[in-house]
């Protein structure tokens, strides 16, 4: 008899303690889940903020206007104003182009000991400088149904007027045509979310 009461007792404390313990899981699980909606929600936050994100504008950034955008190119290209966001995201894209190791891709022809051309082709791929070094020129225009970002770069090493630059780069195209790796054009196809060209210019 009292080996039945002592059984019984043991049994309901075994399923007093499985319930409270399937409860604390329960508690625990919901605990996460509050946690990972709060990271992620944090996480966006972060993200979207003009402050934080990696593609986030600055004093260098410019956008060519209209007049300036129809004196360079009149009915040969079609204007696209571009949006903040858009710009953003074209910064955003050259950004990890070149911190993946993207460059200007050079073909050029391997030559013997004695300058002969060997008829090999060679690639070398130039590097630009970090690109907080340099002025950005938006440029956004409509090309087949696909949105197409311009983007002319210039070092502010090579560049004494600040005050001119600035405002030259907001009315007229900038086009260099040496300078090596000081002066480049990017073009950025949005809709495929990607650089399609990349050029730095040559020495003279």
């Amino acid at each position: 008899m009292l080996v039945n009461i002592i059984l019984r007792n043991l049994i309901n404390c075994y399923i007093t303690m499985k319930k409270l313990l399937i409860s604390i899981l329960i508690l625990l699980s919901l605990t996460a889940c509050n946690c990972n909606n709060k990271n992620k929600k944090e996480n966006a936050r972060i993200l979207n903020s003009p402050s934080n994100t990696k593609g986030a504008l600055d004093s260098l950034d410019y956008v060519l206007s209209k007049e300036g955008f129809d004196a360079a190119f009149g009915s040969e290209k079609t204007y696209h104003q571009i949006t903040k966001q858009e710009q953003e995201r074209a910064k955003l894209l050259l950004t990890e182009y070149v911190n993946r190791g993207g460059g200007d891709t050079i073909y050029f022809m391997k030559v013997d000991k004695r300058g002969k051309e060997t008829g090999e082709e060679e690639i070398e791929i130039r590097k630009p400088l970090p690109l907080k070094r340099y002025f950005k020129q938006y440029i956004a225009y409509k090309e087949n149904g696909h949105i197409m970002v311009l983007i002319n770069l210039e070092a502010q090493e090579c560049l004494f007027n600040m005050k001119s630059i600035r405002e030259s780069l907001k009315n007229r195209v900038h086009y260099i045509f040496d300078g090596g790796i000081m002066y480049g054009n990017v073009i950025i196809d949005l809709k495929l979310g990607k650089v399609v060209a990349f050029h730095l210019n040559g020495e003279a």
